[in-house]
């Protein structure tokens, strides 16, 4: 789920930058095993975005930003461990009018994790070479 708010439009669509936040959250658990027991794995997500939009005519914008990104991992089984990593990253995405009332919006986020911490562990600020990337297309419906 997430949601978008408007900080600052410009005086006509075309004339300047619109500047907003969108903070999303999302959860995907996975299960394994039996249905008397088993193994459960469980991901956890929050994103906050700012979004600088760019109008260029009525049928076409561009969307550009940095994001802070969070996500937790958790494993339920015996000596399972619980995941923390946080994120800085930006965003790019395309807002194409295909009619009057639907957009297609195809897009990318990139984050660099700058923390990770482990819930047997302790932290680790030396998270390595790791790059989180997501890719997504989204659909619009109406103005």
């Amino acid at each position: 789920a997430d949601v978008k708010i408007a900080l600052a439009r410009p005086a006509t669509p075309t004339a300047g930058w619109d500047v907003s936040v969108a903070p999303g959250i999302g959860y995907i658990g996975g299960f394994s095993g039996t249905p008397t027991g088993g193994d459960s794995m469980h991901f956890f997500g929050a994103t906050i975005p700012l979004m600088l939009t760019r109008h260029f005519g009525d049928k076409l914008s561009v969307t550009v930003g940095p994001r802070l990104m969070y996500l937790m991992s958790a494993v339920a089984a015996e000596g399972a461990q619980t995941t923390h990593i946080y994120s800085v990253g930006s965003s790019f995405a395309v807002s194409i009018k295909l009619t009057d009332s639907m957009h297609v919006v195809p897009g990318f986020a990139f984050a660099l994790p700058f923390r990770r911490t482990l819930s047997e562990f302790g932290s680790d600020n030396g998270v390595g070479d790791q790059r989180l990337f997501q890719f997504g297309v989204g659909f619009v419906f109406g103005g």
